[in-house]
C-alpha cells in the first residue's frame, strides 16, 4: 500500500535531470537518492520507522534510498527503497532507471544577466579584470537589438530549463531607451515560458537614475511587468543615503522588492551593503530586500563587517553569493579569500543564498 506523501514533500521536493526535462510525464524509479535535509525525519506512514542506512556513501554524503512515483510535474508517491510496491495508476506511465541518480528540488536562479549573456565570442574579456568586463560591455551594447536580446536571453532559458532550473531572477541594464528594448524581448519571452519557468526582472543603473522625473517612467515599466523589481548599483558618496531614501520610497508606492548590486570591489572603504540595511529599517521594509555580491566585507576589519553583518540580520536582508563571478573578477590572486574566513562564523545565521537555490519566497511547489 502507498504510505501517504507528506506535506514537506509535496510542496518542497521536485527533480530536476540535467537536459531531461519531466513536465508532465507520469513514471516511476525505483533506488532514488534523496537529500535526508528534504525528507521528514520519518517514513511517510510509519511515524515510528526512521529512514533505514542503505550504504556507505549514501550515509557519509547524507542521502536516502527511495522508490517514489511521479504525476503531472509531482511525486504522488514515496517509500523506503524495497519496502513497497508503487503501482502506476495510468497505463501511460512508465518506470525509469536514474540509476541511484539524486532528486533535487528544482533550482531557482535568484541573479543572472539575461541581457549579458552569450556574447563572448563578440566580446571577450581577455584579461579576466572586472574593469575589462565593464569596458567589454558597455562596447557590446550598440549590438542589443531587440532581435539580439531575445535571441541570447531565449538560449540562456533553454539552458537553464534543461539543466533543471524552474525560476530565474535577472538584472536588467535599463539606462534610456535599452530598458524598453530589453523589458520587452523579457515579456515575449516570459508569456512563451510562464508553464516551465517564473521569470523576474531587476532594474539595474546607478541609483541618480532615479532622482529625476524618468526615474517614476523607469519604476512604473518595471512595476508592470509581472514578477518586476526595483534595484540597482549603489555607490559610495554623500549622496547616497538620499538615493536610497528615493529608490526605497518609489518601492514602497509600488508593492515591489528591492535587489541591490553591492560593494563589488576590494575596497574595504565600500560599505554600501550597510547603507542598504540601514535605508531597509528606516522605511520599515525588513524582509524585502536582497543584495548581492557584498566583495568588500571579505577586505574589512572584523568589527567594521560584524557591524554592517548585525544591521543585515536585523534589515532580513538576503546575501546573494556570486563565487565563480567574484573570484574571477576580485579575488584572482586569492588576497580576499584568506581574508573572508574570519567572517564565516558572523555569517553563518545570515539568510545566505547561492543564487541556484533561493526565490522561495516568491515561488515555491513540486513542479518538474
Amino acid at each position: 500500500m502507498k504510505a501517504p506523501l507528506s506535506a514537506k514533500i509535496k510542496h518542497s521536493l521536485s527533480v530536476s535531470r540535467s537536459c531531461f526535462p519531466l513536465l508532465r510525464l507520469h513514471f516511476a524509479s525505483k533506488t532514488t537518492h534523496i537529500p535526508r535535509s528534504l525528507l521528514p525525519n520519518t517514513v511517510p506512514g510509519c511515524p515510528d520507522r526512521p529512514w533505514p542506512e542503505s550504504n556507505p556513501f549514501a550515509a557519509r554524503e547524507n542521502l536516502v534510498l527511495v522508490d517514489l512515483e511521479i504525476a503531472d510535474g509531482a511525486i504522488r508517491s514515496l517509500c523506503a527503497a524495497g519496502t513497497s510496491s508503487i503501482e502506476l495508476s495510468s497505463p501511460t506511465a512508465e518506470e525509469i532507471d536514474l540509476k541511484r541518480g539524486i532528486v533535487f528540488p528544482c533550482f531557482a536562479d535568484l541573479h543572472t544577466h539575461l541581457d549579458k549573456g552569450h556574447s563572448w565570442n563578440r566580446s571577450p574579456n581577455l584579461s579576466g579584470s572586472f574593469e575589462e568586463a565593464l569596458a567589454r560591455v558597455a562596447a557590446d551594447g550598440k549590438h542589443w537589438n531587440a532581435e539580439d536580446v531575445y535571441r541570447r536571453m531565449e538560449f540562456s532559458l533553454k539552458c537553464a530549463y534543461a539543466h533543471g532550473t524552474q525560476a530565474i531572477r535577472t538584472h536588467i541594464d535599463s539606462y534610456g531607451e535599452q530598458a524598453a528594448i530589453s523589458l520587452g524581448a523579457l515579456k515575449h519571452l516570459q508569456q512563451e515560458w510562464r508553464d516551465r519557468l517564473t521569470i523576474q526582472a531587476v532594474t539595474l543603473v546607478t541609483l541618480d537614475c532615479f532622482e529625476a522625473a524618468e526615474g517614476e517612467k523607469l519604476a512604473d515599466r518595471f512595476a508592470e511587468f509581472d514578477g518586476g523589481i526595483l534595484g540597482g548599483l549603489p555607490l559610495m558618496s554623500s549622496e547616497l543615503e538620499g538615493q536610497l531614501d528615493r529608490v526605497f520610497t518609489l518601492a514602497k508606492a509600488r508593492n515591489l522588492d528591492l535587489d541591490f548590486h553591492v560593494d563589488e570591489s576590494g575596497d574595504p572603504s565600500e560599505m554600501t551593503l550597510r547603507f542598504v540595511a540601514e535605508a531597509a529599517i528606516r522605511h520599515g521594509y525588513e524582509g524585502r530586500v536582497v543584495c548581492g555580491h557584498c566583495c568588500s566585507l571579505a577586505v574589512q576589519s572584523q568589527e567594521a563587517a560584524q557591524k554592517t553583518i548585525d544591521l543585515v540580520r536585523a534589515a532580513g536582508i538576503g546575501i546573494v553569493s556570486l563565487p565563480m563571478c567574484n573570484l574571477y573578477l576580485q579575488d584572482r590572486d586569492q588576497a580576499a579569500s584568506g581574508l573572508f574566513t574570519q567572517k564565516e562564523k558572523s555569517m553563518a545565521s545570515l539568510q545566505l543564498s547561492h543564487p541556484h537555490s533561493a526565490l522561495a519566497r516568491h515561488h515555491s511547489g513540486s513542479r518538474i
